[in-house]
C-alpha cells in the first residue's frame, strides 16, 4: 500500500511522543537507589568542578600578573633603590670611619653595607632580563584554560596514579597559560582527548565511589586555592600592584613618580656623601 505524504505513519514522532516514550522506559526500568544517589552526587560534583576551574584560573592569573608586575617594578624602580642603598652605605661607612670607637656607628655601617649588597645581588639577578611581557590574558585564552582544566584537573582523578599523571598535564597547562599560548592550550586539549588518561571505567558502584572521592578531593583543593589567593592578596606586592592599578586608571604613572622621588633622594644622599668626603680631607 502506498501512503500519501500527509499520512501519520510517515511523520516523525512528535516531541510529546518522545517524552512519553522516555517515561514508559523509565517506568519499566526505574532507577535504583544507587543510581539516584549517583545522579545527585554527579550534579553536586559538576557544581564543584565549575567552581574549581574558576578558582584555578583566578589563582593562575593572579600569579602571572604579579610575576610580570614584580619584574617590571624591579627593572624600573628597583635599580634606583639599589643605587640609593649603595650611597647610604658609603655615608654610614664614612661616618663610622670618623667615629672608630662608636660601636653603634660601626653596627649601622655594617647593616647598611649588608643592605646594599643584598640590593646589588637582587639587581644582578634581574639585570640580564629583558622587559617582561605584560600578562593580559584574553577571554579566549581564559576560556581555553577552563576547558582544559575541566578535563584534566588532578583532583578529578579516581586513583593516586591517575592524579599523578594528571598533575603532569596540569603543569603543561599552567605553563601554556603563563606564556599566553592559545595554540599550545588547544594542542594540549586535543592530546588529552585522545590519550588513555581520558578514558574512564563504568559501573554504578565504582562510579559512585569515584564521584564521592572526587568531590572530597575537589573540596580540599578549593580550600587550598582560597588560602593561596588570600595570601597573595594580603602581600605587600599585591598592595603595591593595587596602588599602581589605581594610579593608572587615574591617568598617573606610579613608577615614574617613584623614580622621580628616589632620584631626588639619591641627589640629596650624594651631596651628604660629598660633604663627608670633603670634611675627611
Amino acid at each position: 500500500m502506498t501512503f500519501g505524504s500527509d499520512d501519520p505513519a510517515n511523520r516523525p514522532p512528535s516531541r510529546e511522543a518522545k517524552a512519553a516514550s522516555r517515561l514508559m522506559v523509565h517506568d519499566e526500568y526505574p532507577q535504583t537507589p544507587e543510581e539516584r544517589e549517583l545522579a545527585e552526587k554527579r550534579a553536586a560534583l559538576a557544581l564543584l568542578e565549575t567552581e574549581l576551574v574558576e578558582r584555578e584560573l583566578e589563582l593562575s592569573t593572579l600569579q602571572q600578573e604579579l610575576a610580570s608586575f614584580e619584574a617590571e617594578y624591579l627593572r624600573i624602580v628597583g635599580t634606583r633603590y639599589a643605587d640609593l642603598d649603595e650611597i647610604n652605605a658609603q655615608i654610614k661607612e664614612a661616618q663610622a670611619t670618623r667615629l672608630p670607637g662608636d660601636e653603634s656607628a660601626q653596627e649601622e655601617a655594617h647593616a647598611a653595607r649588608e643592605t646594599a649588597a643584598a640590593s646589588a645581588a637582587e639587581m644582578g639577578r634581574e639585570s640580564h632580563l629583558e622587559a617582561p611581557v605584560p600578562f593580559h590574558p584574553s577571554a579566549s585564552l581564559k576560556s581555553l584554560y577552563k576547558s582544559a582544566a575541566r578535563r584534566l584537573h588532578p583532583d578529578l582523578a579516581a586513583t593516586d596514579e591517575q592524579r599523578q599523571r594528571r598533575h603532569e598535564w596540569m603543569v603543561k597547562l599552567n605553563e601554556a597559560y603563563k606564556n599566553q599560548d592559545e595554540a599550545a592550550l588547544q594542542a594540549l586539549i586535543a592530546e588529552w582527548d585522545t590519550s588513555p588518561d581520558a578514558v574512564e571505567g563504568e559501573g554504578v558502584g565504582s562510579d559512585l565511589v569515584r564521584v564521592i572521592r572526587q568531590a572530597t578531593s575537589v573540596k580540599k583543593r578549593l580550600e587550598d586555592l582560597s588560602q593561596a589567593i588570600d595570601t597573595l592578596k594580603a602581600s605587600d606586592l599585591w598592595a603595591l600592584h593595587a596602588k599602581w592599578q589605581a594610579a593608572r586608571e587615574a591617568g598617573r604613572d606610579l613608577f615614574a613618580e617613584q623614580v622621580a622621588e628616589i632620584d631626588r633622594q639619591i641627589a640629596d644622599a650624594r651631596q651628604v656623601l660629598a660633604d663627608l668626603q670633603e670634611q675627611a680631607t
